[in-house]
């Protein structure tokens, strides 16, 4: 029976290590959502990538059209831009990246907001050209999360002459935020998996103080690290990678608390120990599955 499981184990591991490769190319695409402020006259939006193919070459007027009608969200994209690269050797997204694509979602009178949602660049710049051709650029910006969300604040910047590395750039940008908001949402889902095991376990009638001192400590240990693993994947890599980690991680953990319990626990059966971990592992998977995008 150990040899079967640690075989389970083994061949489990060995198949959630090629899980990342596999999903990159399916399920739901990472994106970027920038809201521009603080800018109070006509502008262009672009983005500035090292994402170049082919080399950023001056386009003719056909290529131009080509590389941009379905691609850009204006009629019209800014010449200035065709053939440009800076002094960090970025180049336009839209016309030199292999995918690039933008989209405004939004149009105020005070901000206005694109989506990158396919094949997003992971560094980058912002860029707004203005009616005059004057380039106003960001710092550079580097994408963390699976989903990100960036405000770009222009208050108080001179648009009237080009501008290199200003504004204000905010989202979930930093490692920092991205560590805190794993570790925030892994604590809660840690304590709603114990409460539900734990009332998994009243139910299959364990009663005594030891019996449920081993199946806490066991749950904080394995639901910490899963819940970490699981929630650290669904901000950086996506829910659909996310949710593929978490069948996997609850069958490992499935065996092991199986294993742990029909050692461990001796108020009941093993045959009664075994089947508790089945339904309490199978209770919180499928929670987990319905609140992965919420905890």
């Amino acid at each position: 029976m150990k040899k079967y499981i640690m075989v389970t184990l083994l061949s489990l591991l060995l198949f959630l290590v090629q899980v990342k490769d596999v999903s990159a190319d399916m399920g739901p695409k990472p994106s970027i959502t920038i809201t521009i402020i603080g800018i109070d006259e006509p502008y262009s939006f672009e983005l500035l990538s090292l994402e170049r193919y082919p080399d950023a070459e001056v386009l003719d007027e056909e290529m131009l059209i080509d590389e941009t009608e379905y691609s850009y969200y204006l009629d019209t994209y800014p010449s200035v831009l065709n053939g440009y690269i800076d002094n960090d050797d970025f180049t336009p997204f839209v016309l030199y990246s292999l995918a690039g694509g933008i989209k405004r979602t939004a149009n105020t009178s005070t901000s206005q907001t694109f989506a990158i949602d396919y094949m997003p660049p992971d560094t980058f710049k912002i860029v707004l050209v203005t009616e005059d051709d004057k380039l106003i650029v960001s710092e550079i910006i580097n994408r963390l999360a699976f989903n990100t969300v960036i405000e770009y604040d222009l208050n108080g910047v001179d648009t009237s002459t080009n501008q290199d590395r200003v504004g204000v750039v905010t989202g979930n940008l930093s490692s920092a935020k991205i560590t805190f908001d794993t570790i925030l949402r892994t604590i809660l889902r840690v304590i709603y998996t114990i409460l539900i095991e734990i009332g998994v376990f009243y139910f299959f009638k364990y009663r005594k103080k030891d019996s449920y001192k081993i199946v806490v400590l066991t749950n904080a240990t394995t639901q910490l690290i899963l819940s970490y693993i699981v929630i650290y994947t669904a901000i950086t890599n996506g829910l659909f990678q996310a949710l593929i980690y978490l069948i996997l991680l609850e069958v490992i953990i499935f065996f092991v608390e199986a294993l742990i319990y029909s050692i461990f626990l001796k108020e009941h059966t093993k045959v009664r120990a075994f089947s508790y971990a089945f339904v309490a592992n199978f209770a919180s998977l499928i929670v987990g599955i319905f609140l992965i995008n919420y905890i």
